[in-house]
């Protein structure tokens, strides 16, 4: 990553890795808090896909917010089809840089949920959104449930949550009614979390 004005962050928080210092990894109270993320991932996707981006810095405990969408890395791009490329991640108007590795986004409709979910038509129905990278990154592997998951490697998601935050530009808001902020401001406020 080339120097930016959380190069010195970034280096202490390896340092802190490293030596022990900081414990980075998957509890099993973020897997209990993101259980239905980690159902719907594990109905809807493969053993070999990779988590990462917020949801993957909630479970290693580096930051603690609401999900807003899921992001997914897949090594096969052609899997999808219909990927809509706009709305985040280097569309002009969204205030964000382009990601040269993003596919696009699908929304999926997935009945997860609780203890109903073993029963199916009692079974809550959600959409959810799913970002798509192409990319064969290095992971740490963990199981929930009697499935394996994959998630990035912690200091590979926050060295791209760094590189987002210093290319975002302060301007267009989120669309969430409970998350008012630009996407820089966003970055900016996980960045301050994990950086302590």
């Amino acid at each position: 990553m080339a120097e930016s004005r959380w190069s010195a962050q970034l280096r202490n928080l390896k340092i802190e890795i490293v030596s022990g210092e900081r414990k980075v990894e998957i509890s099993e109270a973020a897997k209990k808090k993101h259980a239905e993320e980690l159902r719907f991932i594990g109905s809807t996707f493969r053993k070999e896909d990779v988590i990462t981006g917020s949801l993957a810095l909630n479970l290693y405990g580096l930051i603690d917010r609401k999900v807003g969408d899921i992001d997914i890395m897949i090594q096969d791009s052609g899997r999808y089809s219909g990927y809509v490329v706009g709305y985040r991640y280097g569309e002009p108007e969204d205030g964000e840089m382009k990601l040269s590795n993003r596919l696009g986004s699908k929304e999926f409709r997935a009945r997860v949920g609780g203890l109903l979910r073993f029963v199916p038509f009692l079974r809550k129905g959600r959409t959810w959104e799913v970002d798509f990278f192409h990319a064969d990154p290095k992971y740490v592997a963990f199981e929930f449930e009697g499935r394996e998951y994959r998630v990035q490697e912690p200091m590979a998601v926050v060295e791209t949550k760094c590189v987002l935050e210093e290319n975002s530009i302060k301007r267009v808001r989120y669309s969430y009614e409970d998350d008012p902020d630009s996407p820089k401001e966003k970055h900016c406020r996980d960045l301050m979390c994990i950086f302590g």
